[in-house]
């Protein structure tokens, strides 16, 4: 079977896992144990609803209202937050990237800009929800945490990366 063979070349050297970036987020300063490997997903509860909050990155801080922020590692680069405006990354990249989802321009507002970005170790995304309560979808709808009014989310890159082996770099 094809796992036989991969562990047979692990065995014998042929063949190494590669270590790929995972995202690491902070609540209020304090980590959460769980790591995402493709996307996290800042929302409202309802998706019909505006997501409020402030968002900071790099130098610059704004207070946004959109459908939420996609937040995405290099794997998980080519699926949602593609489709929302980001950008593939090559897969063994140490950096993650954010989307805000539809943002709310009001027309007698400052243009936003801070709408997608890189998140490197010099610049990490920070949001302060402005909701009485929020979500954080990892890796899809099934695990998602709360958050509250006033909560500060830290997105970074984890120092854990995830081993993984794959046959061929095409896969």
């Amino acid at each position: 079977t094809d796992i036989d063979v991969l562990l047979d070349k692990l065995i014998e050297g042929s063949l190494s896992p590669s270590a790929v970036t995972r995202i690491q987020t902070y609540i209020n300063d304090k980590p959460v144990a769980q790591l995402a490997l493709n996307d996290i997903l800042f929302t409202h509860p309802s998706p019909a609803a505006t997501s409020r909050y402030q968002i900071s990155w790099g130098e610059n801080e704004e207070k946004h209202r959109s459908s939420g922020i996609w937040i995405a590692s290099p794997v998980g680069s080519s699926a949602a937050i593609r489709s929302a405006g980001g950008i593939p990354m090559p897969f063994l990249s140490h950096n993650l990237q954010f989307v805000v989802r539809e943002p709310y321009q009001s027309p007698y507002a400052f243009p936003m800009g801070i709408t997608k970005g890189i998140i490197d170790a010099k610049n990490p995304l920070r949001i302060v929800s402005s909701m009485r309560k929020a979500f954080l979808f990892y890796d899809g709808y099934h695990s998602k945490i709360p958050v509250y009014f006033g909560d500060v989310i830290t997105f970074r890159k984890a120092s854990q990366p995830l081993l993984l082996v794959r046959q061929s770099e095409s896969e």
